[in-house]
């Protein structure tokens, strides 16, 4: 027997809650289908969340994720939170496109700048290229 072969229907005798030490009127009953009212549980709404509340980890260790996608998957969405979603995806694809653009105009930049400077940090202009051929040929030079 699985757990869809249980079925929660409202109870509309009037009984207290099968949950002992309960005084609660009943207002669930809990039992397979097609079965007699005398073999099912019959709770309040108190005891029925509580049974659920507490269930929920318990199973959850027992069966993992799949359980706890199950409970996500018979849930009624909330237009809030998918708005929210929404909202989030886009928030996350603009903060991909701005790294990407970042990412861009740094290496535009860093290829700028490294194209205007000598190998030792200098700019390079007329001036400091003549230096530079002067310090290569008086060294040509000495060696001779």
């Amino acid at each position: 027997m699985s757990f869809m072969d249980i079925e929660i229907t409202d109870y509309k005798y009037k009984s207290v809650c099968d949950v002992r030490r309960c005084n609660n009127r009943s207002q669930r009953s809990i039992g397979t289908p097609g079965e007699p009212h005398s073999t099912r549980f019959i709770v309040c709404d108190e005891h029925l969340k509580g049974i659920i509340l507490k269930g929920i980890p318990v199973i959850a260790d027992q069966y993992g994720d799949g359980f706890l996608k199950e409970v996500r998957d018979i849930m009624p969405a909330d237009p809030e939170i998918e708005l929210l979603k929404m909202e989030l995806e886009a928030a996350e694809s603009e903060i991909k496109r701005l790294s990407v653009e970042l990412q861009y105009k740094a290496t535009k930049n860093a290829n700028k700048t490294q194209g205007g400077k000598a190998a030792d940090g200098r700019e390079k202009d007329g001036e400091s290229n003549k230096q530079d051929q002067k310090g290569v040929s008086q060294k040509g030079n000495s060696k001779k």
